[in-house]
């Protein structure tokens, strides 16, 4: 099941996400999480976890999705994205759940976090472009 899209600044190296599952407390193990380029490179029912890194372009160069073998309730995206900036020492972004398709969170590294739209305009451009951090 899917539970999180996040994108990052540049592409978290495997031991971070290991580690951001582990300080989120969706695994109890290393062992219990895998880290690939493609969803087809891995046995989904051998893992609690299992991190898709998947290149883009623009200011947040890699989509990391997240999937996980049982339903959890006690961990968030957010939560989750907070644990990669933290431990990766790199800035996220993940959405607010709101219907503005271009509204999103953006979380530091220092842990800080605040609501920015996304250039619509600059699309064709940079997909991930900021136009302003809304009020």
């Amino acid at each position: 099941m899917l539970f999180a899209e996040i994108l990052v600044s540049h592409r978290p190296p495997t031991e971070v996400l290991c580690e951001a599952a582990l300080a989120s407390r969706l695994v109890e193990t290393r062992e219990a999480v895998a880290c690939v380029d493609e969803i087809a490179q891995v046995d989904l029912e051998r893992f609690e976890a299992v991190w898709v890194c998947t290149r883009a372009s623009g200011e947040f160069g890699t989509i990391v999705s997240l999937y996980l073998k049982h339903e959890v309730v006690y961990a968030t995206e957010r939560g989750v994205a907070l644990e990669i900036a933290r431990i990766g020492k790199c800035r996220c972004l993940v959405d607010d759940g709101s219907v503005n398709p271009y509204k999103w969170i953006l979380i530091e590294a220092a842990g800080s976090e605040g609501a920015v739209l996304l250039d619509a305009h600059g699309f064709d451009e940079d997909p991930e472009r900021f136009d302003s951090r809304p009020d």
